[in-house]
């Protein structure tokens, strides 16, 4: 009965079977794009971007026990109760931010050290020249879209726009194989 149901399957519900599996391992990732940078009229550098990580998990899959999470509230700089309290309260959903502009050197401690948990390619937004011409240069937010200024009044310029891949991915949403890249990202052009 079992070899003559998974016959049946295989000629009459090929297609639906195969569609559903795609469905659940194939995905779309978005590929960020560089924000351009902003000199002033001598050539020095008032805002550029630097790649960060946003650390992620799903918290309907996570398996992170106490000593784990104090572990990582530690690398993170985070408050260990109020990260394990968020990871339990949320554990229905499907994704959570556990810190967004973690620079490289801390992610890689996340990633290397805590299964489960993923990073996500980002940027963030240096002033080198600080506060010198910051009403006149503005601000992006956590996103990298301007919120003021020159950041804000030529968005169209600086923001670019982000690419896309196609990605196999395994049951807790690790990127198995870059499977196409659909477009690359357009950078912002510096002004």
């Amino acid at each position: 009965v079992l070899a003559a149901r998974v016959v049946y399957l295989n000629v009459t519900e090929r297609d639906f079977l195969q569609e559903e599996g795609d469905a659940r391992s194939i995905k779309t990732r978005t590929l960020p794009a560089y924000r351009g940078v902003i000199y002033d009229r001598f050539g020095e550098v008032l805002a550029v971007s630097t790649p960060v990580w946003g650390v992620w998990t799903d918290p309907s899959l996570a398996t992170l026990d106490q000593e784990a999470v104090a572990e990582l509230s530690v690398i993170l700089d985070f408050d260990a109760d109020r990260l394990y309290a968020d990871l339990h309260s949320d554990a229905s959903r499907e994704f959570l931010y556990l810190q967004r502009q973690v620079p490289w050197e801390r992610a890689q401690q996340v990633r290397d050290r805590f299964p489960g948990i993923y990073l996500q390619a980002e940027y963030r937004r240096y002033y080198p020249a600080g506060e010198t011409a910051a009403h006149v240069v503005g601000v992006t937010g956590i996103d990298d879209d301007g919120l003021e200024g020159i950041e804000l009044s030529f968005e169209e310029i600086l923001q670019g726009s982000p690419g896309k891949k196609t990605v196999l991915q395994d049951l807790r949403g690790a990127t198995v194989k870059d499977l196409e890249f659909v477009s690359a990202p357009r950078f912002g052009r510096d002004l």
